[in-house]
């Protein structure tokens, strides 16, 4: 050990001799750090070995003091353990969280809604004008009002449409029922359905403000069949013309369809082909055919005016009125509002179309065979060549032109 201790500080003192004959050297660079930095040794063992040769060389040292020395350095360095090398630890993911994959009970007004993969909604997903695809999970029902259902997801309750189609997809599961309601259902090969399935016509109901099929109530009780608003309107224009014009033919007609309406509706059935021949014979005249559609269409709009006149007459009985045209607009609304409500069923509106038909060919009649109210029995007349006998109606016995009956 003493050996040692003055093998140092001979090196010491060489390396001090060496450095100061030797001219000083540029700084070099800066090594590059390493990764690992290894614990330096007290003094490696080229280091001492280089030095020895150095001594002996110099004469200060024999081999044999040299071999021992190196013997002596040897057993006093101390044997670093060699640590292995440490793998990095890779980074673990987030995880997500779950609530953030969930939303509530879903209802969408006039837009299209998506639940996409990976989503779950908590209650019932329902769109109103809109379409709904669900690629997620619905936990319960998944359903569309006028508009379409596409599953490529997990349904828990049942798929539902209403005026829409319905899209079963390869991978869609519906654990409830599939229903279809005025529209089409599309089932591709892979798609379960734990349920029924059901694809019915447009539904019906049995109260006022709606009709089968969810259409709108005033437009299709109103606007459509035998008895409309339009006409209604149109004929409100005629009857107040005619009853300007001449109030007793109007009067006249009405009277005649109250109180003879089985002769009415004979003269009305036989119109229709006598009308065509008429048609027929007078095409020559190129004219004819246009007078006698005017004739027909005439007698159909003074006919119906007069018998909404005689209706609201009936309704009107003992009410004071100061216009004659206020019966002729009560008429027509009652009648539009009979047919209004006559759709809500299909036997009613079915009974309705049959009186209302009825009553045209009872009105068509009873202005033909009055001569468009000119007199009684102005077609008889006729018939019988007694032209000198018509019998015109009497002023005095209407209700024309009176303030209140």
């Amino acid at each position: 050990m003493k050996r040692l201790i003055t093998l140092t500080m001979l090196a010491a003192a060489l390396a001090s001799s060496v450095a100061a004959q030797e001219p000083p050297a540029a700084p070099a660079a800066p090594a590059a750090p390493k990764a690992v930095a290894a614990p330096a040794a007290s003094a490696p063992d080229g280091s001492v070995d280089a030095l020895l040769k150095v001594l002996v060389k110099k004469g200060m040292l024999s081999e044999d003091e040299a071999k021992s020395v190196r013997v002596e350095q040897k057993a006093a360095t101390p044997t670093t353990p060699s640590v292995p090398a440490v793998a990095p630890i890779p980074a673990i993911p987030p995880i997500p969280n779950p609530s953030a994959n969930h939303t509530g009970e879903v209802n969408i007004v006039n837009h299209d809604y998506v639940v996409e993969q990976g989503t779950i909604v908590d209650g019932n997903a329902r769109v109103v004008r809109g379409d709904l695809e669900v690629r997620g999970e619905v936990n319960g029902d998944a359903s569309t009002t006028l508009g379409d259902v596409s599953v490529n997801g997990h349904v828990r309750g049942n798929v539902t449409a209403v005026r829409g189609d319905v899209s079963l997809g390869p991978t869609a599961v519906v654990d409830g029922d599939v229903q279809v309601v005025g529209g089409d259902l599309y089932q591709e090969a892979g798609s379960v359905v734990h349920g029924k399935i059901r694809n019915t016509e447009e539904p019906r109901v049995s109260f006022p403000g709606r009709v089968e099929g969810g259409r709108n109530f005033v437009r299709e009780a109103v606007m459509n069949g035998p008895f409309n608003l339009p006409l209604a309107f149109t004929l409100l224009i005629v009857g107040i013309v005619l009853l300007a014009a001449a109030p007793q033919r109007m009067d006249l007609v009405g009277k005649t369809f109250v109180n003879r309406p089985v002769y009415s509706f004979m003269v009305g059935i036989a119109s229709v082909p006598a009308m065509a021949v008429a048609a027929v014979l007078s095409i020559v005249t190129i004219v004819g055919p246009a007078l006698v559609a005017a004739a027909y269409v005439g007698a159909f709009m003074m006919g119906v005016a007069a018998m909404a006149l005689m209706l609201g007459r009936r309704v009107a009985v003992g009410k004071t009125y100061r216009s004659r045209f206020y019966p002729l607009t009560v008429g027509l609304l009652v009648w539009l509002f009979a047919t209004a409500v006559s759709r809500v069923s299909n036997p009613l509106s079915g009974l309705m179309t049959a009186a209302t038909v009825l009553a045209y060919i009872i009105a068509i009649g009873a202005a033909l065979s009055t001569g468009f109210g000119a007199s009684p029995f102005w077609l008889r007349d006729r018939f019988s060549r007694r032209a000198g006998a018509f019998s015109y109606v009497d002023p005095t016995n209407t209700y024309a032109g009176k303030t209140h009956l």
